[in-house]
């Protein structure tokens, strides 16, 4: 009897706790594009550039990069619950931070820790949404959790510009942090927390294979960085290509020893894997070069507002969100290689399209270019 008692609480706290993490899905995507639509405003409001305020772009994706996997682990290894509960913690902090900061230096500092919530929201709530699921349900809980992911991506643009165009760019920080409340609470309300199984807990976090990896990605992006080559001379960047290539090895015989690594060096031994993730990377590299560069054209060269370009940065998603299931079924029909080739030949077309763009051009043009990006 106490078992059915109990029956109507489950389910019910459940339920509190699919919709907690669709909310905190739903915030990290929101998080991430309304800042790259207030890009130009943000370092006009800084008094910085464009490489300066592109560190603030950085600051979170290092986190997100670098602790994403270990901060997984921690939910595995102590309570997903209360690293989630963390995580929101810490998201919506650091954004209420970053809407009162002064200079880039701060917000820069809070957009790293608002990356390290976003990641550990990411990681534990995709899994906390599956344990949330009846048994054999776990793929719905994947496709909730990505819906509410990419509807955060796919209104965060508009609603980013009309912010923006009605108050300032502090107001996409502050924005965020209501959502993140009601998420906390939800958290802390919620009766069901899942304890850690024996096994994960008998599990062991790569503390030294994050923290490698973390000073790998870092001084990977000061090599990269214009502004620090500027800074530094010639001298110091080789001294700099040297650090990475010895953080490398570091990194790659730290994984080979370690017992659970944070990135299985072995996957790479399997050829289609390591080409596929290659690839991906120089899709991501590419991608997201002409995703940062477009507000700037898009405000600063053909004098578009915050709220039309919202809209524009729509298109691409729409396109997404179309075509993604078309070539889901393409990839179980023929398999993933046309898919990929045709998506990779769409990404070209963009980028030609970039190519071509000029202080006079009609803003349909750099819409074509969004819209391809989506496609591919």
């Amino acid at each position: 009897m106490e078992g059915k008692e109990n029956a109507p609480m489950e389910r019910r706290t459940d339920r509190i706790t699919i919709t907690n993490t669709m909310i905190g899905l739903f915030l990290v995507g929101l998080s991430v594009r309304t800042f790259v639509i207030s890009l130009p405003t943000v370092a006009d409001g800084l008094n910085t550039d464009m490489l300066g305020v592109s560190w603030a772009l950085i600051a979170y994706q290092v986190a997100a990069i670098g602790l994403g996997i270990v901060l997984g682990q921690l939910g595995d290894v102590y309570s997903r619950y209360k690293i989630y509960g963390l995580g929101l913690i810490v998201a919506t902090l650091s954004a209420l931070l970053c809407g009162l900061s002064q200079n880039i230096g701060e917000l820069m500092l809070f957009r790293f820790f608002q990356g390290v919530g976003g990641a550990i929201i990411h990681s534990s709530g995709r899994a906390l949404a599956m344990e949330a699921m009846p048994e054999g349900s776990e793929g719905k809980a994947q496709g909730l959790m990505a819906m509410a992911h990419h509807f955060g991506f796919f209104i965060g643009p508009p609603i980013g510009g009309f912010i923006i165009d009605m108050g300032s760019w502090r107001g996409i920080f502050f924005f965020l942090v209501p959502f993140g409340v009601v998420a906390i609470l939800l958290t802390y309300l919620s009766k069901h927390k899942p304890a850690p199984k024996a096994a994960e807990r008998r599990r062991t976090v790569d503390y030294g294979g994050a923290a490698l990896f973390m000073i790998l990605t870092l001084a990977m992006t000061l090599f990269l960085d214009q502004k620090t080559a500027a800074l530094s001379g010639p001298g110091p960047k080789t001294i700099l290509a040297l650090v990475m290539v010895g953080l490398t090895w570091a990194f790659w015989a730290h994984e080979v020893k370690t017992g659970s690594p944070m990135v299985d060096p072995y996957f790479f031994k399997v050829r289609f894997f390591a080409y596929s993730a290659l690839a991906l990377l120089a899709v991501c590299i590419t991608q997201g070069l002409a995703m940062f560069l477009m507000p700037f054209y898009l405000q600063g060269v053909l004098g578009l507002s915050a709220s039309f370009m919202g809209i524009l940065f729509l298109v691409p998603s729409i396109l997404t969100l179309v075509i993604s299931p078309a070539s889901g079924h393409m990839n179980d029909r023929i398999g993933p290689r046309t898919p990929l080739l045709v998506g990779i030949l769409c990404l070209m077309a963009a980028f030609l399209v970039g190519t071509n763009l000029k202080t006079t051009s009609h803003w349909v043009v750099p819409t074509i270019l969004l819209g391809l990006l989506g496609i591919g």
